[in-house]
């Protein structure tokens, strides 16, 4: 049985700029995961061969985005000037280095990453029902 810690792991991989340059294939029988990292391995061959009378293998591949995640925190925040004021931060080019810039100056950023950690946590929990992966704490 896969560790909820290891679906987290991939999770955080995946998100941001790292994206389209993995794939994680997980067998839902075995509980064994392959990794491979599109750069070195051509997608093709790896689709065609997990593809081709494999439905055991999943493709890892949840809908989680940092901006997402971002959002979601600003939106725990009571303070309505406050959450437009971070809103009307994140907007545009650079966005993600301004609202941390700001978090960090408005002694918020802690209490972000735990509302970062346990989104990724519920996106995980969540992704493994969803797609039948027995997982454990």
């Amino acid at each position: 049985m896969l560790k909820l810690d290891q679906i987290i792991e991939f999770m955080d991989m995946i998100r941001g700029d790292l994206c389209e340059e993995y794939k994680i294939w997980i067998n839902v029988k075995t509980d064994q995961t392959e990794v491979y990292n599109q750069s070195m391995t051509p997608s093709n061959e790896v689709d065609e061969f997990r593809h081709e009378g494999a439905p055991e293998w999943i493709l890892f591949r949840p809908e989680i985005y940092d901006s997402t995640i971002i959002e979601s925190f600003i939106s725990t925040v009571n303070d309505q000037g406050l959450r437009d004021l971070m809103y009307g931060l994140f907007e545009g080019r650079g966005k993600y280095r301004r609202i941390k810039t700001y978090f960090a100056r408005a002694g918020l950023l802690e209490r972000y990453y735990r509302h970062e950690n346990e989104y990724v946590r519920n996106a995980a929990i969540k992704w493994c029902h969803d797609n039948g992966v027995p997982f454990q704490e």
